[in-house]
């Protein structure tokens, strides 16, 4: 045994004894970090995507004050659009 000869993987002893309860004892905790991991993931997520709808909710709203306070600007595209709105009517 002075580490020369490769060793076959299937004489190891990853299922029985203390290799046994070691390799069950890491298998556990890999799925444990894994199962957190994708947890974090879908949450931040779905934090990510709240925070945008409130922000386009909140975005409207206050176009909606801008406007009715009379404090508004078309662009030039929005104004081309209702012009020709217009000549179409």
């Amino acid at each position: 045994m002075t580490g020369d000869a490769p060793i076959n993987p299937s004489e190891l002893n990853t299922d029985k004894g203390l290799a046994g309860t070691l390799m069950e004892k890491l298998i556990d905790q890999k799925c444990h970090e894994r199962t957190r991991d994708l947890d974090f993931h879908d949450n931040a997520n779905a934090h990510a995507n709240c925070a945008h709808q409130k922000m386009q909710d909140a975005s409207r709203l206050m176009v909606g004050i801008f406007v009715s306070a009379g404090h508004h600007e078309l662009g030039t595209a929005a104004l081309a659009k209702v012009q020709l709105c217009a000549k179409l009517k």
